[in-house]
């Protein structure tokens, strides 16, 4: 298996990288430092000096933990595809030569970079990042972002997280002895099955859409098993730092796009993704009900689609109850107001209990998050369900055209079994569903393609005031102010957003390392609003490593199969995107935000002059919004939402599967979770992807009554 071995030239270089982002500030620039953080009183002079200033991304290696070795080595050999190993050791190596960075440079330089002084190694870095080339402004991100990692969003960030007055802990949960609002017994979780064990139905996956269709197939009475990729964590196991978080996602939650536009992050632990989201419990709304439907699915008109979500709904407590506005959310509220923009609470999946979890997007350690792993999973195991965890689908048992059972590798023996069952049905995830139907033998051509996203951007707004958008509930409001712009819905929401410092240095464009530190000063000072954007025609399609080898796909022994995608923006979406920033910007100065910062790397930022009244018609302000507007989308998005590539029609000729959930080209095997969605939702998915599971598992229940036929 391809690993980074670094050479020392390259270990020279890297370093170098990652000491210009986070670099040692001189005293000049030291000075000018203190100066612009003067008006921020929580920001101590001292901590400036002594710590910020002087600070770099290897000042901070400690005697256990090296940033390059232990941070970014052992990053990229967890979450790099071989491919992308072997191009980051290429890139390191021209960059070591003379040669290299005059190819790199366009001719302007050929001195390595480690030998550039600091204020070149600024240069050479803005040239990227401003560059025409998609290829050159992808160096800049991709270090960048490695420099964040090893940082602000590790554990041994730690003076920097003092210096900016971000705890990288929760003061209030992380203490020894703490009591959590609801203790919640550990679910059952079966490591090995004895041979011969056979079942009514398998569930791959045990998110939104597999903990849905195991709680009603085995309340109905059917012996299920539910099997999980990911490790079972119970509440009193989640870690309440940022540091930690990326071990409950899919490779670390660092899945990017081949053309290097957008980053897939979806959970990879028992619940899913519904054990580590932001809880926005939002209903498909009834343009996306019209439209699925025109597309020959009459059910998402139904009064039983109604029927479903609100059943959902209940059972997960989605209400606005108990919300107390705080942060990103009480901005996004107090700016649309004043502008006279549409605004609006997001349902929690709590209950009504109050949620100011802070952390838990890391997991929920009180246990009032409502996911799958509080309550469908709890539902299936209480009606007699098995769990397994950290075990890897590697196919369908297929006999005489239908499922048969599963062939399974476990993560801890490294062993393959194979479990029999009548039905299978496919719940795991947008990106790994496609995978476990082509390895099992399905030909459709609509398998993997058609990968729909909510591309999402944030916008950076900083206030005269402390803000501490980490504390709170997550995510509690949002505006559909530009989700309508063209007049077919396919627009962008805007969401209040709980950011924590690691989160909040990748949205901030660097500049230098003096303006990098002084923005990151005023982090509690700071409110970040999400856009999330519905894609229209933007193309995108998934598929694995190894898939064009003899062999097949590669799976890995301790991760499983390895996705990798391709994504294409489209102007209409790009646009979106930018309608979104744009209107955001106006919310945070309505709002009070002096100053504003975009995440597109061709747009300076925006700041309010001492004698000048703050206010979203001041003229200047305006101009500067016709820039942001003419930059076009940022050069990288991310998404949490990823739907589509196993899509729902009438039709083989259109679809990968038929309105029932079932495959079209095997019986008894169904999918159930995002990767049906016909088009983007618009909202966040989960209780859609709910609705449709329980659907479904009423089709699998039919089945067992009148088999479907072919």
């Amino acid at each position: 298996m391809t690993t980074l071995v670094l050479t020392a030239d390259q270990r020279k270089t890297l370093t170098s990288l990652l000491n210009t982002y986070l670099a040692p500030l001189d005293k000049h620039e030291t000075d000018q430092l203190v100066q612009n953080l003067a008006p921020y009183p929580t920001v101590q002079p001292d901590a400036i000096r002594h710590v910020l200033a002087p600070a770099s991304c290897i000042s901070l290696a400690q005697p256990d933990w090296h940033p390059i070795d232990d941070g970014v080595v052992a990053m990229i050999n967890r979450a790099a595809s071989p491919d992308l190993i072997k191009r980051i050791t290429l890139l390191l190596s021209l960059l070591g030569s003379g040669a290299g960075m005059a190819l790199l440079t366009q001719a302007r330089w050929f001195t390595p970079f480690h030998d550039l002084s600091p204020a070149n190694r600024t240069q050479v870095i803005l040239q990227w990042q401003q560059s025409r080339f998609h290829s050159l402004r992808m160096i800049y991100v991709s270090f960048a972002a490695m420099t964040w990692q090893q940082s602000y969003g590790n554990i041994y960030g730690l003076p920097l997280h003092q210096a900016i007055g971000y705890p990288p802990k929760d003061p209030i949960r992380s203490q020894p002895g703490y009591q959590p609002r609801f203790e919640r017994p550990r679910l059952p979780i079966t490591r090995h099955l004895p041979p011969g064990t056979a079942f009514d139905v398998i569930v791959i996956g045990s998110g939104a859409g597999g903990g849905v269709v195991a709680a009603k197939l085995a309340q109905a009475g059917k012996s299920v098993l539910v099997i999980e990729k990911g490790p079972y964590v119970h509440e009193s196991e989640f870690a309440m730092t940022e540091a930690l978080w990326h071990h409950h996602f899919e490779d670390n939650a660092s899945i990017l796009s081949e053309q290097g536009n957008l980053n897939v992050m979806t959970g990879s632990v028992i619940g899913g993704t519904t054990t580590v989201n932001y809880s926005a419990s939002l209903k498909l709304p009834h343009w996306a009900r019209d439209e699925w439907a025109k597309l020959g699915l009459p059910y998402f008109v139904s009064q039983k689609f109604t029927k479903d979500m609100e059943d959902v709904c209940h059972r997960i407590g989605a209400t606005t109850d108990g919300i107390r506005l705080t942060g990103a959310n009480k901005v996004l509220k107090d700016g649309c107001e004043k502008l006279g923009y549409h605004v609006q609470l997001i349902p929690q999946n709590t209950g009504g209990e109050p949620h100011e979890c802070h952390w838990c997007m890391g997991g929920c350690v009180d246990g009032v998050k409502n996911g799958s792993m509080n309550t469908w999973l709890r539902d299936a195991v209480d009606h007699g369900a098995v769990i397994m965890d950290r075990h890897t689908v590697k196919r369908v048992l297929v006999s005489n055209g239908a499922a048969s059972g599963v062939e399974i590798f476990d993560h801890q023996t490294k062993t393959t079994s194979t479990i029999h069952a009548q039905r299978v049905i496919v719940s795991a995830g947008t990106m790994q569903s496609p995978g476990i139907l082509r390895r099992s033998g399905l030909k459709n051509k609509h398998i993997g393609q058609h990968l729909n996203v909510h591309p999402c951007v944030g916008i950076l707004g900083i206030f005269p005031d402390i803000q501490d958008v980490y504390k709170g509930t997550m995510m509690t409001t949002y505006s559909d102010a530009v989700a309508n712009w063209n007049g077919d819905n396919y627009g962008a929401k805007i969401e209040g957003l709980s950011l924590h410092a690691g989160l909040n240095a990748t949205m901030i464009p660097w500049r230098s390392a003096l303006d990098h530190k002084t923005t990151m000063a005023k982090y509690r000072y700071s409110v970040p609003l999400l856009v999330v954007s519905r894609n229209k025609d933007s193309v995108g399609s998934v598929f694995y490593d190894g898939d064009q080898d003899t062999d097949g796909p590669l799976l890995y022994p301790d991760t499983g199969y390895k996705v990798r995608f391709n994504y294409q923006q489209s102007k209409h979406d790009s646009h979106s995107i930018v309608l979104g920033i744009a209107a955001s910007a106006k919310i945070l100065v309505a709002a009070g935000a002096h100053e504003v910062r975009s995440m597109q790397l061709n747009v300076p930022p925006f700041v309010f002059q001492e004698n000048e009244t703050v206010f979203a018609d001041h003229p200047r302000f305006v101009a500067w919004l016709d820039q942001v507007v003419a930059a076009g989308a940022p050069a990288i998005c991310s998404t949490a939402h990823e739907m589509g590539t196993c899509r729902m029609g009438a039709s083989a000729k259109t679809s990968a599967v038929k309105p029932t959930g079932e495959t079209w080209e095997v019986k008894g095997l169904f999918v159930a979770d995002a990767s049906v969605f016909p088009t983007s939702s618009g909202v966040n998915p989960m209780v859609t992807i709910m609705a449709i599971a329980a659907h479904i598992s009423d089709n699998v229940l039919q089945s067992f009554d009148s088999p479907a036929k072919l």
